[in-house]
């Protein structure tokens, strides 16, 4: 890539990884028009940086297309995570992609320790407050919306570092994750994040260090996202008969399941996508369902019902022909991805969410695609 390229691309992806991390601060002033012009201006460099890649006129008219139909999406669905996401990938095919990892580590590694440094400081002095109490427990939050949004930002962070030093992994390193992953849950009292990275770092456990059952996380990172949409959408659909199945994983996933009854209830499958705005700004308490807000805690009814059945059959698709290439650290990552969307929606931004960045190797000409 020439330099001028390489530039647009990384100034377009450090605008897309302070909107991530500003996104969800509450300590910094962000607004929405903020969010709209870092995206735009994000985007616009890394569109530049494909200009300039010199591809020829009728893959630039494919990639004008792919561009065009994710923004449409953005405009419908009111969130540009996926377009985003989509224009990074088609931006990075020809770069060096553990080189472009890296630097997106490094970056979002720096920005994540300064913002919770920042807080930390802010809160002894008495400028901010970093605890919440939800449900009458103490949870830390770190300066962010919510400690869910902090312990994210953290298993991204953990995912990439695992993946960009998958070969020099031990136990030792095992060990350090585990106690991390158990002081952050202290911290945050993320349950449902802790027990995912947990799953997680066990899978590197048994493929790295044990060296074992590495065919079967394979078939796993091939079937996980498939099996969980239509247990996701078959609990969704359930929930209002009362299945004691289906309630009883409505309570161990902290109303996850409820929520996405009451956006079908409401607003129904969709295809290509819809405008939800009035689910998440006009719900009022009901003595039948008895929510007095929503929002979306998972990516698979997220995606059958705001953002569109058609992109969550895509992704299966996609994840599954990456799982078949037989790269442990990259099945490792799909199985993080996998079980991360069941607690959180940010899987479709690939800076929230790194696994989905790797779906660019299937298309790559980068001397690192298969790394």
């Amino acid at each position: 890539m020439k330099k001028e390229s390489n530039l647009f691309l990384y100034s377009g992806t450090f605008l897309l990884a302070i909107k991530t991390v500003f996104s969800a601060s509450k300590i910094i002033p962000y607004s929405d028009f903020m969010d709209t012009i870092l995206a735009a201006v994000g985007a616009f460099c890394m569109i530049l940086s494909i200009i300039m890649q010199r591809y020829r006129v009728k893959v630039l008219l494919l990639y004008a297309m792919l561009i065009g139909i994710t923004v449409y999406n953005a405009l419908i669905t009111r969130n540009n995570a996926l377009a985003a996401t989509v224009i990074t990938c088609l931006a990075i095919r020809k770069t060096d992609f553990k080189t472009y990892i890296r630097y997106v580590f490094r970056m979002q590694s720096v920005l994540v320790i300064c913002h919770t440094i920042i807080a930390i400081i802010g809160s002894m002095i008495g400028i901010f407050d970093i605890t919440q109490n939800i449900g009458g427990i103490t949870r830390y939050d770190f300066g962010t919306l919510h400690p869910n949004s902090f312990a994210a930002l953290v298993f991204n962070l953990i995912i990439m570092g695992i993946w960009l030093n998958w070969h020099k992994i031990k136990t030792k390193h095992i060990i350090y994750m585990i106690l991390g992953s158990g002081i952050l849950y202290c911290f945050c009292k993320t349950r449902t994040n802790f027990i995912a990275m947990l799953v997680v770092i066990g899978c590197v456990y048994v493929c790295r260090v044990k060296h074992k059952f590495v065919r079967l996380i394979g078939k796993i990172a091939t079937v996980i996202i498939p099996l969980l949409s239509v247990a996701m959408g078959t609990a969704i659909i359930l929930y209002t008969t009362g299945n004691g199945i289906v309630l009883l994983l409505n309570k161990a996933l902290n109303a996850r399941i409820i929520l996405g009854a009451y956006a079908l209830a409401h607003e129904g499958f969709t295809l290509f996508g819809q405008n939800m705005t009035s689910l998440y700004t006009e719900t009022t308490w009901d003595p039948i369902w008895k929510l007095n807000a929503f929002t979306f805690d998972c990516i698979y009814t997220y995606m059958l019902i705001n953002q569109g059945i058609i992109w969550l059959i895509l992704l299966t698709i996609l994840f599954a022909r990456l799982a078949k290439r037989k790269n442990p650290k990259d099945n490792v990552a799909i199985i993080a991805w996998a079980l991360y969307g069941v607690t959180e929606v940010q899987g479709l931004n690939c800076f929230s969410c790194m696994p989905i960045l790797l779906l660019t190797k299937l298309f790559g000409k980068g001397p690192e695609q298969n790394g």
